[in-house]
């Protein structure tokens, strides 16, 4: 028995009143193995206005000696 098959029989064990929950964690295991592909800080991409980015560069550029944009 294959894997994928295995995990069907395992869903059709499950409640059907359940279904909700596992979707969820099928959904979290998913965007979390996106993550893994496209790096742990892809996450927090977006997170800022760009008037927050323009301060965050501005502190940074003021305190430290140089930035590294890799």
């Amino acid at each position: 028995m294959t894997t994928k098959e295995k995990i069907f029989k395992t869903i059709d064990e499950i409640p059907e009143d359940r279904y909700p929950d596992l979707f969820e964690v099928v959904e979290d295991f998913k965007k979390r193995s996106a993550e893994k592909k496209c790096g742990k800080w892809t996450r927090f991409a977006g997170i800022l206005t760009d008037e927050e980015a323009d301060a965050m560069l501005a502190v940074i550029e003021d305190t430290c000696e140089r930035i590294d944009y890799e």
